[in-house]
């Protein structure tokens, strides 16, 4: 009978090729950081790594490994084996290039998440847990006054973004694996498209329904 962990270094070696984003790591810029507003935070992101970056990486990785039921799945040789994939993709997140060795550890993650049958909601909350837990951190080492009503609104607007990845990707993977010959045609293809010269923003939202300002004090969403 195949170990665990052999079954994945199989599987991996099966299946790297075939989801490898050769061209992703360039898109990973144009797309993510493409404006001097889009790259303010990395200016001063080398030096949060060398100051907190183990107590940073520690906790990321506790969190993501407990709520994305990893430890309460595997047994402890291949809880090892996730730490050391883990380990390796944070030190090329936190250089922050997000070059060909980001992708390939990032895609060795999945590939684990995968092998092991996590469903992608996990992957995401515990992402998003993560990403909480790091804004409580930076809160914590914060110096002077801190807008923490406003980290509380960028905390709240970026789950929202987290909990929307999540379900739209629920259905491109859905979609890949229920995809038949005729429906092939429906294949995503990036593609960069051109704005029409008459194309104009959207200006209102006819279905949200505002409270009054007044009297709750604020804008609920839900």
């Amino acid at each position: 009978m195949i170990a665990v962990s052999e079954g994945f270094r199989n599987f991996h070696a099966e299946w790297k090729r075939r989801v490898a984003g050769e061209k992703h790591s360039l898109r990973t810029r144009d797309f993510y950081l493409e404006t001097p507003r889009d790259l303010s935070g990395f200016d001063i992101l080398p030096d949060f790594i060398v100051n907190h970056g183990e107590e940073w990486a520690v906790e990321y990785a506790a969190i993501f490994e407990r709520e994305a039921s990893i430890a309460a799945r595997v047994d402890l040789d291949e809880l090892l084996r996730f730490r050391m994939i883990f380990d390796r993709h944070l030190a090329n997140l936190s250089s922050a290039q997000f070059d060909a060795s980001f992708i390939a550890s990032s895609d060795e993650r999945s590939l684990f998440l995968i092998y092991h049958r996590i469903p992608p909601i996990r992957a995401v909350g515990a992402l998003n847990k993560a990403k909480n837990a790091s804004m409580d951190l930076v809160i914590g080492h914060a110096e002077g006054q801190f807008g923490h009503r406003e980290m509380a609104l960028i905390s709240a607007l970026s789950t929202l973004y987290m909990i929307e990845a999540n379900h739209i990707m629920r259905v491109y993977m859905l979609f890949e694996r229920l995809i038949t010959p005729v429906d092939r045609r429906y294949r995503f293809s990036d593609i960069d498209g051109v704005l029409p010269v008459d194309y104009q923003p959207p200006t209102r939202n006819a279905q949200l329904s505002l409270p009054d300002k007044d009297d709750q004090g604020s804008v609920e969403l839900f």
